[in-house]
């Protein structure tokens, strides 16, 4: 029989809000199940999307974090009508008041958020629903907020959207990174480095892959230049720094020590007859086991 707390879990409710500089932190209750967040532009406002059955969606003034009655929280449908089930990620558009939500998983729509009067918010909806592979994971804005780009962990050949460029790259794409100038892009391939080597049916794989692809911000056009393996558990996320010139990719854990530390480990973005191409270096930093995500700090 489980315990308890693991038969019925608790809710988690909270956002957690950190100052670097001094360390302090605040913490506010916000909506069953949170997911993902992201925090606007100019920072006046945090969409948290969640795993609830009634708030899928809320919009928090920073200004009045501390005051719970300025949240506002929105029910979000599937392409169906269905009430979602889970909002799995939430992203602002760089320049306007747009959100792009990824939904159950599944399915992405855009919405314009709109300010009323009175103060309040409203939410329009900008095209349909795209019906995107199975288990879409995250998405991100170029920098210039004229594309969006996402990756499935099993893509689907029947897509059933008008797509500008669609590119197979390694298997299980979680995480990606789009460089500073918005001319490449890279993913990370998880080839079932998760599962264990014991599983016969379909066994784990020892390597990993990050797919190297060119990116035309006019177009839209995608272009595979290389695949590049590398020994890891689950990489979850890759990161450019300011110049474009390096990449850092973090790994959940080894394969050889799998209750072990995490590490981000680095690679030089360099050229080779012509083309873009990764050059993997020796620098590796240990993390806590589990690393998910990183940001660039300027």
């Amino acid at each position: 029989v489980l315990p308890d707390i693991l038969s019925d879990p608790p809710l988690g409710r909270s956002l957690t809000v950190v100052e670097l500089a001094s360390g302090k932190t605040a913490v506010y209750d916000v909506m069953d199940n949170p997911v993902h967040l992201a925090v606007h532009p100019d920072e006046t406002y945090i969409a948290v999307g969640a795993d609830s059955d009634s708030q899928q969606l809320g919009i928090l003034p920073v200004a009045s974090l501390d005051d719970a009655t300025t949240y506002q929280f929105f029910e979000i449908q599937t392409s169906t009508g269905a009430t979602a089930a889970q909002i799995t990620s939430v992203h602002w558009h760089p320049t306007e008041d747009f959100l792009a939500v990824g939904i159950d998983a599944a399915e992405l729509a855009f919405f314009a958020v709109r300010k009323n009067a009175n103060g309040t918010l409203t939410l329009e909806q900008h095209g349909n629903h795209l019906q995107l592979g199975n288990t879409i994971t995250y998405g991100e804005f170029t920098a210039a907020g004229n594309h969006y780009l996402t990756t499935e962990i099993n893509a689907s050949q029947n897509a059933n959207h008008a797509e500008i460029s669609r590119v197979d790259v390694g298997q299980s794409p979680e995480g990606f990174a789009i460089s500073p100038d918005g001319s490449l892009v890279v993913t990370v391939d998880m080839r079932r480095t998760y599962l264990p080597d014991n599983l016969s049916f379909i066994p784990g794989t020892d390597l990993n892959s990050l797919s190297l692809l060119t990116f035309d911000n006019a177009s839209g056009e995608l272009r595979l230049v290389e695949q590049y393996g590398f020994e890891g558990v689950l990489p979850e996320h890759a990161l450019f720094d300011a110049d474009g010139d390096a990449l850092a990719v973090v790994v959940y854990n080894t394969r050889e020590n799998p209750t072990g530390d995490g590490y981000i480990e680095f690679w030089n973005v360099t050229e080779m007859d012509g083309q873009p191409a990764l050059e993997r270096t020796a620098v590796r930093v240990a993390v806590v086991r589990g690393p998910h995500t990183m940001a660039l700090v300027r």
